[in-house]
């Protein structure tokens, strides 16, 4: 289901760089997208900004250099591109699909479809979108999860899990950061990490020690951390 809601003042239209990217691609063309659009449904506020753009790497890129912006490109064909500003992480990156997928890696083509970016996004949370004056996009109830606390896979949880190991740690990462009750946790996700778990060997330590580093110093870290030991996966 797909809703459309107004967030009052989102922080971002006073930050003349996103202000900028906007004007440049074409407010219908870009979405801003994960967690700067948690954190504004939360009331927050973030300097690591995601952008989504309906637009071919290689013309973002383009037009990017045509206005002077620095930017770096170190996604490996996978379409992104970080700025370079002193204040803020920005990240565009073209909407995209997963054609193969192999652990971390993945065979991707681009698209202009946001359904079809949204639905190769992990959690539900995650795949909330929102255009330059905060009318949101949110194809899987995104927002419903959020309000509820509830970090829920999109489709099926073990195939997105076979799709990139990482997923695990962050899904008890994202518990970390907003869930510390049982009652919130959506079951299908919580056993198809236990019982995908022991592909974590696969991931490279330091990939390992990046996300179990977030998780620790996350809100609600005891309930992951207990949670994750209860089910003997610490």
């Amino acid at each position: 289901m797909i809703k459309k809601r107004i967030i009052n003042k989102p922080f971002w239209i006073e930050i003349l760089e996103v202000k900028k990217i906007f004007k440049l691609f074409g407010k219908n063309n870009i979405k801003i997208v994960g967690g700067a659009v948690r954190h504004v449904l939360n009331g927050q506020h973030t300097n690591d900004i995601d952008l989504a753009v309906n637009v071919a790497p290689e013309i973002v890129k383009g037009i990017l250099k045509k206005n002077n912006i620095s930017y770096v490109d170190l996604s490996k064909g996978h379409g992104t591109v970080s700025l370079k500003t002193k204040t803020y992480k920005i990240e565009i990156t073209s909407l995209r699909k997963d054609e193969i997928t192999y652990g971390r890696k993945a065979k991707v083509s681009f698209t202009n479809n946001f359904t079809l970016d949204a639905q190769r996004r992990d959690f539900t949370i995650n795949a909330i979108y929102s255009d330059y004056e905060g009318i949101l996009f949110d194809p899987f109830n995104g927002c419903t999860d959020l309000k509820n606390k509830k970090v829920k896979f999109i489709g099926q949880p073990e195939e997105r899990i076979s799709e990139d190991y990482l997923r695990m740690l962050r899904y008890f990462r994202f518990i970390a950061i907003y869930n510390n009750n049982n009652k919130n946790l959506d079951a299908g996700s919580l056993n198809a990490c236990i019982k995908k778990f022991s592909y974590i060997k696969n991931l490279a330590k330091e990939r390992i020690n990046i996300e179990f580093s977030k998780l620790l110093i996350s809100k609600y870290a005891s309930y992951s951390l207990i949670l994750m030991k209860k089910n003997n996966l610490l």
